[in-house]
């Protein structure tokens, strides 16, 4: 059903029905898919929008208007609810007007927007954003990117930005921080095994589950603040 959604989209729609779980919900609500891409937001959709800065109203409004019910467990299978399929099928419409190969949590906000009677979608207007205005800005973010010159920009932007960049490798499971250190090139990447040392002269190994970019947007550019990588203990095979 995902094979047109990016990593990110993935992440976002991974996201909210690990925000469903938490609520207690049985079903994938599209408050969850908000929770998602706020979560997600800390990549791209946060250059353009900005919504990093609305999220705590945008989280305190969500904790007001749901009831939360007991946990449930993240591997229960949790249905999406009619809206929220709506907003998939919106999501892809705006993939393929803007000529985009893959499905990004860009357009997933456009669905919310569109789908206007939802939680999520009112939440958001009450924040300011409108849908007409909100393709625009994404429209132009991406053209001003796929330009030679936005391109070239970015990428040494980018490199720039990153060495000397705080990264923290962090538990899944715990939130533990294992390692802290200052990058000078790459970080590890999704699915990767890395191995660590512990003080007391054991190791482990860890496969890489998220990487997570945190930008802070200033008057006219984004600055990289720190990654954090997240990965899962792995079993020794023996």
């Amino acid at each position: 059903m995902f094979e047109r959604y990016n990593e990110k989209a993935r992440r976002t729609i991974f996201f909210a029905r690990y925000q469903a779980s938490q609520f207690g919900s049985p079903e994938i609500e599209s408050e969850h898919f908000l929770l998602g891409l706020l979560r997600e937001n800390k990549g791209t959709l946060s250059l353009t929008l900005d919504l990093k800065s609305s999220e705590q109203k945008i989280r305190s409004s969500i904790e007001a208007a749901v009831t939360r019910r007991p946990k449930i467990s993240i591997i229960a299978d949790l249905p999406l609810t009619d809206e929220c399929k709506r907003i998939l099928g919106y999501a892809a419409g705006d993939a393929f007007w803007m000529d985009d190969r893959y499905i990004g949590p860009e357009h997933l906000l456009l669905g919310i927007l569109r789908e206007s009677e939802c939680l999520a979608a009112r939440i958001l207007t009450a924040q300011g954003l409108r849908l007409e205005t909100t393709r625009k800005l994404i429209s132009e973010s991406k053209a001003q990117l796929a330009s030679p010159s936005g391109v070239a920009e970015f990428a040494t932007q980018a490199l720039s930005a990153f060495r000397g960049t705080e990264v923290s490798i962090v538990e899944s499971e715990t939130s533990d921080t294992l390692l802290t250190y200052r990058s000078r090139s790459s970080v590890p990447r999704i699915g990767e095994s890395i191995f660590i040392r512990n003080g007391d002269a054991s190791a482990q190994t860890y496969r890489i589950q998220d990487v997570i970019w945190e930008f802070e947007k200033t008057s006219n550019a984004a600055k990289l603040q720190a990654v954090t990588v997240r990965g899962v203990k792995e079993t020794p095979i023996f």
